[in-house]
């Protein structure tokens, strides 16, 4: 939470609305869920959180190389951590690419941009397909029939059923600003 403090003051936002948004990660009712478990989300979140934080430093210091090689290095761990990491550094790319002038950006910043989390992305890859190999257990999972039934009849009505209960969660906040506010209204 800490993290998502130091981007909205990155932002420029004031102090209030820095905490504020930080409190909204801490109180997410889905982060609370993820802290107890051994699922990646937040391991991920947070290396993604921390590139974001350090690109956007380097944007506004000037192209600082030090602060764009450590959001390299962030989005190459939150890499290795989901793949889909890979578009934290394809959207900072494309931002450096379209904003090239403005930014007065090199080939040296594109490069740095890239290197480390290619390397990694590519690493991982080759590490995971021709040394590692799939698991026996992922293999086996695809010739499961009875996957299918159990995903229609008990894992989708228990997500329709954890999807009203997030909703709720997440207008927990904003009925009690309602509420509070509402006498004022009638």
């Amino acid at each position: 939470a800490f993290v998502v403090y130091l981007i909205l003051q990155e932002l420029k936002m004031d102090i209030t609305k820095s905490v504020l948004g930080a409190l909204l990660l801490l109180f997410n009712p889905l982060y609370f869920n993820k802290m107890y478990t051994f699922h990646t989300d937040i391991y991920f979140m947070v290396f993604m959180l921390f590139s974001i934080l350090f690109y956007l430093k380097s944007i506004n210091n000037s192209n600082n190389i030090t602060c764009l090689v450590l959001g390299s290095v962030f989005s190459a761990l939150s890499i290795l951590i989901r793949q889909h990491g890979a578009f934290i550094t394809a959207a900072v790319f494309f931002y450096y690419l379209i904003n090239k002038r403005k930014l007065n950006i090199t080939i040296k910043h594109l490069a740095i941009i890239l290197f480390i989390p290619l390397v990694t992305f590519i690493s991982h890859f080759y590490w995971y397909y021709f040394i590692y190999g799939p698991t026996k257990s992922g293999a086996e999972m695809l010739g499961y029939t009875s996957a299918a039934i159990k995903m229609l009849f008990f894992i989708t009505p228990y997500r329709i059923f954890s999807f009203f209960e997030y909703t709720g969660l997440f207008m927990l906040p904003f009925t009690v600003f309602i509420m509070l506010k509402l006498p004022e209204y009638l």
